[in-house]
């Protein structure tokens, strides 16, 4: 029997539990990807879900996998068709297979997902899922906390609760590609030769230069990296190193990210509703198309705002800061709706993850785990985050 392992948002060879749980039935294994262009060219708010930079992100993060999987002896298969069409080419072709899945987050993956059961189960195809997507491998929904600090607070009361930390990572050559390779050249690199991790706490909220933010969100959004991964590796460092405030935090920024990933998971018909996971009956506010495309071609009368909106759009990436200061300029200077900003951050961001993005738009709208609106004044953000106008300058020119 041919075991087909679909690698959704899984682009990395090690701690994958689909390829390991594949691997695990001793028979022939199929490895696929699959592009879902139909899903990802659907436009959301005027945007396609997945835009240019994220595609040549995934391109090139696929291209390193099957060059990982080559060397396990594996033959990574790419179809440019949805995930049931690949299965229903592989099993017209062969029969006997079963089929491991990651369980997923997201409208499109969910629904795709359950559309690749129901075939299978017509079919009599065995069908397996794993989750391998967070820290913990569950989550008691039912008294999953609305507020991070609660949720924070319980799980840092339970020492290591999701799982053994992995043993300590073997760093690959320096690598100037994407993917597996080059996210754990990186990751060796920000923790073990720079140590840039111990100034994370205090450069975090720059807005530009090296190393002063992890930028590992692209890999553990694609997968090239798991966030057990990345925990592990801080864990090695506090414990042959030294800890300091910057390794928790950037523990505390990892269970950030795992917070908004279970909170999509109760809250997934919330999740793009304008008034959220508060269900806040508030009016959707007018459509102002001159405001919208001001703010997204960094053409508003606020310069820290464009800089921003025109890095975003270059180059597929954004500080944390400078996101926090868009997204609050959009609601709360235009008076646009929240949705449409995530979306733009959808189709732009290399690092994309849908339960963050729309969770971290929600916070600023006062709509998400907090029903307290974040009100940036983006002109003393300018000054206490870019006093010498370095950042401004480097991307608010250029308004193309």
């Amino acid at each position: 029997m041919l075991t087909v392992a679909v690698l959704v948002n899984q682009l990395r060879v090690s701690d994958n539990r689909v390829l390991d749980t594949a691997l695990a039935f001793n028979d022939p294994v199929l490895p696929i990807v699959c592009r879902c262009v139909s899903w990802y060219d659907q436009p959301w708010y005027g945007y396609t879900v997945r835009g240019p930079h994220q595609w040549a992100f995934w391109d090139a993060c696929v291209a390193d996998l099957a060059n990982g999987l080559r060397q396990k002896g594996l033959t990574l298969t790419e179809y440019t068709t949805d995930w049931v069409g690949a299965i229903r080419t592989i099993y017209q072709t062969h029969r006997r297979i079963r089929v491991i899945f990651p369980e997923q987050i997201g409208g499109y993956e969910a629904r795709g997902m359950q559309a690749v059961a129901d075939y299978c189960r017509h079919h009599d195809i065995p069908f397996h899922t794993e989750w391998d997507w967070t820290l913990f491998d569950s989550m008691d929904m039912a008294t999953l906390p609305r507020s991070f600090t609660p949720f924070r607070r319980r799980v840092e009361a339970k020492p290591h609760p999701w799982m053994p930390l992995l043993p300590r990572m073997t760093p690959p050559p320096h690598s100037k590609s994407r993917g597996e390779t080059a996210a754990k050249a990186h990751l060796h690199a920000y923790i073990w030769e720079s140590q840039a991790i111990c100034h994370y706490k205090e450069t975090r909220n720059q807005l530009m230069g090296r190393h002063f933010s992890s930028h590992l969100s692209a890999y553990l959004a694609h997968g090239c990296l798991s966030a057990r991964q990345v925990y592990s590796e801080i864990q090695h460092f506090e414990a042959s190193v030294t800890q300091t405030s910057g390794t928790y935090w950037l523990v505390f920024e990892l269970l950030w990210r795992e917070f908004f990933q279970w909170q999509y998971k109760k809250y997934a018909d919330q999740w793009f509703t304008y008034g959220g996971i508060q269900a806040q009956p508030t009016a959707v506010p007018e459509v102002n198309d001159h405001h919208r495309q001001a703010w997204v071609m960094g053409r508003t009368a606020d310069r820290l705002v464009n800089a921003a909106m025109n890095e975003l759009r270059q180059t597929g990436w954004l500080s944390n800061r400078a996101r926090q200061n868009a997204a609050s300029y959009l609601i709360h200077d235009l008076n646009q709706d929240w949705r449409f900003g995530a979306a733009v951050f959808g189709h732009y961001l290399m690092d994309h993850d849908v339960a963050n993005n729309g969770g971290n738009w929600m916070y600023i709208a006062g709509v998400g785990n907090s029903a307290h609106k974040r009100v940036f004044n983006v002109a003393n953000q300018a000054e206490r985050y870019d006093p010498t106008g370095a950042y401004r300058d480097r991307w608010a020119h250029d308004a193309t």
